[in-house]
């Protein structure tokens, strides 16, 4: 039962780790092309 918890949270922390990533790759590209045109 401990094992599937820690499976269960893994995964969990992998999904969040993918939406940060997401959300922090167009907020690169605004600063490489400019922060005024974003």
């Amino acid at each position: 039962m401990i094992t599937a918890l820690w499976h269960c949270e893994s995964g969990s922390f992998a999904t969040q780790n993918l939406r940060f990533y997401r959300a922090k790759e167009p907020l690169l590209e605004c600063k490489t092309i400019g922060f005024a045109k974003c």
